[in-house]
């Protein structure tokens, strides 16, 4: 996979705001359409969305642990100190 950038992540925190417009888009069907929905409808409309919004989240954070290089995409040791002496 491609190299992450810090603009990458700032667009995927920008999309966490999506879930916003999700429930916007949502409600203005819940209250101004024409067909009533059901109640299992609703459910399966708000549990879509809060799904949705958990896999940004987790998006963003694998973003930025790449980004930053934490956790698993963390450089070891080894690898750090070849690079930093190859350097000189």
């Amino acid at each position: 996979m491609s190299e992450y950038t810090r603009f990458d992540l700032e667009q995927d925190i920008m999309q966490l705001y999506n879930t916003s417009e999700d429930l916007d888009l949502f409600l203005k069907a819940y209250i101004d359409g024409e067909t009533p929905m059901t109640e299992d409808h609703i459910w399966n409309i708000v549990y879509g969305i809060k799904c949705m919004q958990v896999l940004r989240a987790d998006k963003v954070l694998d973003v930025m642990a790449r980004v930053f290089k934490l956790d698993q995409y963390r450089e070891s040791d080894l690898t750090a100190f070849i690079k930093k002496k190859g350097k000189k």
